[in-house]
Parts: C-alpha cells; sequence; structure tokens
C-alpha cells in the first residue's frame, strides 16, 4: 500500500546523511540534522533526494574535522535548506563540484548557491517551491 502522506524533510535528511556518514568519519567530520521534523514535502521526492545527496557529498568531499549543519527555514510556499560547513578547505573545488546539481535542482524549480563568510566557513543554500510540478 503506498504512502498516502508527504515525506518529513527531517527523515529525507537523515536517511542521506547515514550515506554520507562513512566518508565524514574518514575525514573527522560530523553532522548535525537541524531541519525542523514538521517540514513536509510535495516536489519530487528522487529529485529532492539526489539535489540534497549532492550537496552532502559535496561538502563532505571538500573538509576535514568539521561540523556539518543542516538546517531549513519555511518562507511560505518556498524552502530555504542550508548546509554550514565550520571547516572548508576548497571553496573553489565545492563551486566547481555545484555546477552540475543546479541543473538537477531547476527540475524542481529550485536554486542552488554557495557563500563563503569566512576563509573556513562555507553555506551552501538551496531554496525550492514547496508545491508539486504543475
Amino acid at each position: 500500500m503506498p504512502n498516502q502522506y508527504p515525506p518529513a524533510l527531517h527523515q529525507m535528511v537523515s536517511a542521506l546523511v547515514a550515506g554520507e556518514l562513512p566518508m565524514a568519519v574518514r575525514r573527522r567530520s560530523f553532522f548535525v540534522n537541524d531541519v525542523p521534523s514538521e517540514f513536509y514535502v510535495s516536489v519530487d521526492t528522487h529529485i529532492l533526494a539526489s539535489v540534497i545527496r549532492e550537496l552532502l557529498h559535496t561538502i563532505v568531499s571538500h573538509t576535514a574535522n568539521s561540523c556539518i549543519r543542516i538546517s531549513a527555514n519555511s518562507y511560505g510556499p518556498i524552502i530555504l535548506m542550508q548546509v554550514k560547513d565550520s571547516n572548508s578547505f576548497n571553496y573553489h573545488g565545492i563551486y566547481e563540484d555545484l555546477q552540475p546539481v543546479q541543473q538537477i535542482a531547476g527540475r524542481v524549480g529550485g536554486y542552488v548557491s554557495i557563500t563563503s563568510k569566512r576563509e573556513d566557513m562555507t553555506t551552501i543554500t538551496f531554496s525550492f517551491p514547496n508545491q508539486p510540478a504543475a
């Protein structure tokens, strides 16, 4: 019997973090999932999971000895996810690796951006409308 409820974003992030955990441990990094448990998603979950997986994989590939914090906020029909890394060592590598992800994010009306507030802090932001594609 198919699940009739939309998936919780927190649970999706937890499952995707589990897949990146072995690499994070090798790099002496850890994840914190601060996505509220009450956020449910209405967009294509396969595309959404693909984008989030790539964001996590990219950030963990370019960091060491770091706390990687995933959070989300809702602004009306828009969800803004942030992946913050406290000890990036290759901002330009992260930027380059995320270019192909932008096309995938666009398939759900989303957008990926990256900022570096300090030399060692990187924030990847993924915003997307939380509604099914028309």
